[in-house]
């Protein structure tokens, strides 16, 4: 394997890294939205608990509405993440596509 061609694999393993990166973000983030989702429907049923009204309202804001905020801004990076994967595997597939069938292929 002569210098490029070995330069190119191992581009195209930093591109699979990145990948991996992305999609261990992802399931990361998905695990912190089922927290934030617990820790919401917790609260929810802690709100009831508090008879003042002034106190109710702050600990909602601090508690629920806030958390709300936290799940939806993880939700859309989520759903960026995703999006980024599937464009790199998109681009993975047709850089190996083109190896193969380009004068790099590893096959004699």
């Amino acid at each position: 394997m002569d210098e490029v061609e070995k330069g190119l694999y191992d581009w195209i393993d930093s591109l699979k890294t990145e990948h991996d990166k992305i999609m261990e973000l992802a399931n990361e983030k998905c695990i912190e939205i089922a927290v934030l989702e617990g820790r919401r429907k917790v609260a929810s049923a802690a709100v009831d608990e508090i008879k003042d009204d002034v106190l109710r309202e702050k600990f909602y804001n601090k508690f629920i509405r806030d958390v709300s905020e936290a799940i939806d801004k993880a939700s859309d990076e989520l759903i960026d993440l995703r999006a980024a994967r599937k464009e790199l595997k998109t681009h993975l597939s047709a850089i190996e596509s083109a190896m193969k069938s380009s004068s790099y292929s590893k096959a004699p």
